[in-house]
């Protein structure tokens, strides 16, 4: 991306933050499961134990592609500047 001054800025172009990616997917689950579900729900204890071992595994996966780019010496909100590619490891 050109700025009109000439100088050449590294931006992704992101529209949105993924935080709020994540609030509209999770929005339109809340609903396609108030108005559109008619699946029957698994029994309570071995879906929260799914979900709590996912969302553990989420959080590992977080924490070791944070430590990914600070090693690499970039920031990970995708609005910034890259100063490095991060491409392996997670």
């Amino acid at each position: 991306m050109t700025a009109t001054s000439g100088e050449t800025h590294d931006h992704p172009g992101v529209i949105a933050p993924p935080p709020l990616v994540f609030a509209g997917s999770w929005a339109a689950g809340v609903l396609a499961d108030r108005y559109a579900s008619g699946w029957p729900l698994p029994p309570a204890l071995p879906a929260k134990v799914l979900a709590v071992l996912l969302g553990r595994a989420g959080v590992v996966f977080l924490a070791s592609a944070l430590g990914l780019f600070r090693k690499a010496g970039t920031r990970p909100e995708p609005w910034q500047p890259t100063s490095a590619i991060v491409t392996g490891e997670v």
